[in-house]
């Protein structure tokens, strides 16, 4: 399989992602069930990369980049599917601005974006760093498109909430606070 194709399935991936929040914001339960797959579609480039490439990298070396990659995938899972639904003393629906959504409002992307550099890393070729930039920005536009059209549509009190929490990263204190 070429790297091209291995993308394609990726953005697929992030494509149907696009068509699960919208089958949120309609109620399509059917629509959403099925549109779910884009979080696996997502993840398969990964799988697929290790089929076809070797790391150049030692054992130590590989030891490490593999600890930094389990890091960033259990940052990434923690934050999108487990935290707000730990932590969050609100009802379902509302925004959650604790953890590590106090940094970014969007912070499996900060993760994942982590993710692929560790990746890229990993391998050293340039066909798996464009693969996994390619992923990054479709993964930017899902975000973008979720945080200017999706969200404000799907949580009441978003614009108030963009107001509170940085779109991506920021270590800024707010003032009067401590």
């Amino acid at each position: 399989m070429e790297i091209f194709e291995i993308f394609i399935i990726g953005t697929i991936g992030y494509i149907l992602l696009i068509l699960f929040d919208l089958a949120i914001i309609r109620r399509k339960e059917f629509l959403k069930r099925v549109t779910m797959t884009g979080f696996l579609l997502t993840g398969v480039p990964y799988v697929l990369l290790y089929g076809l490439y070797e790391s150049p990298h030692s054992i130590p070396v590989q030891i490490l980049l593999y600890s930094l990659l389990a890091v960033c995938s259990g940052l990434l899972v923690f934050s999108v599917f487990l935290e707000v639904r730990l932590f969050s003393s609100s009802c379902e629906g509302t925004l959650y601005k604790g953890g590590t959504y106090r940094i970014s409002r969007h912070p499996g992307f900060l993760w994942y974006t982590g993710i692929n550099c560790v990746i890229a890393v990993l391998f050293l070729r340039w066909e798996v760093m464009s693969l996994v930039i390619g992923l990054t920005i479709d993964n930017f536009i899902l975000i973008y498109m979720e945080d200017t059209l999706l969200f404000p549509r799907m949580f009441e009190g978003y614009d108030t909430y963009k107001r509170d929490v940085p779109f991506l990263f920021s270590l800024r204190r707010k003032r009067g606070k401590r």
